[in-house]
């Protein structure tokens, strides 16, 4: 349908349906999702600092994919924050960082003893012992 604009539009990507949805850009809403508090990244990262759990959470959503790094900040505030939900969150990092990272065995373990550190035991050994698992791979 012609709708008076000449720009391009823009594709979505393929549904599973197989229905291709066309959005065309407009100029009023930027291309990236800023709000007055600043990116969905910037709010995550302010939550993270202010230990705002839910902040976080909903910020994290609204980002789609956070990094392994950000997800580690999101499991150790809930370790301190909500230990019922940390579990669930802790076994989501480990999973994902084994597909993404394919550790050797040892890591694997390494990285489940020290995400039980962050609930149970010592958590700044545990968080420091997953921080440098991170910048290994």
């Amino acid at each position: 349908m012609f709708d008076g604009d000449d720009r391009m539009a823009a594709p979505s990507p393929p549904r599973p349906d197989g229905l291709l949805i066309v959005r065309r850009p407009s100029p009023q809403r930027p291309s990236c999702h800023m709000t007055s508090q600043g990116t969905a990244h910037g709010r995550f990262q302010r939550a993270i600092h202010a230990r705002n759990a839910q902040a976080a959470e909903m910020a994290a959503r609204e980002m789609g994919r956070v990094s392994l790094a950000d997800a580690l900040s999101l499991c150790e505030l809930l370790a301190a924050t909500d230990p019922k939900r940390y579990e669930r969150a802790a076994l989501r990092w480990l999973q994902r960082f084994i597909d993404e990272r394919l550790p050797p065995l040892t890591e694997v373990a390494l990285a489940a003893s020290a995400l039980a550190e962050l609930r149970h035991g010592r958590r700044r050994a545990g968080s420091e012992t997953l921080k440098r698992l991170l910048h290994r791979g």
